[in-house]
């Protein structure tokens, strides 16, 4: 038995259904190109705090630190001064949008691949021009070198 027979979806509607998903991909897409500049990660508002011999305490001002994450994973950050917060906090939030568009696209991308897996609904990309030179990997013969 096919999942379409099974759900009970004919192809029309599955072709339908498929349109709009793709129409929303491509929605998602677009709005993620129309971004522009995003940072991702986030802006810490630190105070430093300590205690005088007198036992007063003395508080520092306010300073922003942006924290992300490198391409290895690891957390690393920025402090980042007064005067360039408010565009940081733009970027910053343009990041977040990019994350919330991210994980829409990926949903949708899942939904219509579990929609019609045996359906080729997408077009066909074109192929990728090939690069200047041979720069692949020579083919491996099973044999080693002597």
């Amino acid at each position: 038995m096919k999942p379409t027979e099974q759900s009970g979806q004919s192809d029309k509607s599955i072709k339908s259904t498929c349109a709009q998903l793709l129409a929303e991909t491509h929605a998602v897409e677009e709005e993620i190109k129309n971004l522009g500049p995003v940072l991702v990660g986030t802006i810490k508002h630190n105070v430093n705090r300590t205690r005088r011999k007198d036992g007063s305490i003395h508080t520092s001002k306010t300073h922003h630190t942006f924290v992300y994450r490198d391409q290895d994973g690891k957390e690393c950050w920025k402090r980042v001064g007064e005067a360039d917060l408010p565009a940081v906090e733009k970027l910053a939030a343009a990041g977040r949008r990019y994350r919330e568009l991210a994980r829409q696209h990926a949903a949708l991308a899942t939904r219509l691949a579990l929609l019609a897996p045996e359906k080729k609904l997408f077009p066909a990309r074109p192929p990728a021009a090939p690069a200047e030179g041979n720069q692949s990997r020579p083919r491996r013969t099973g044999r080693r070198a002597e």
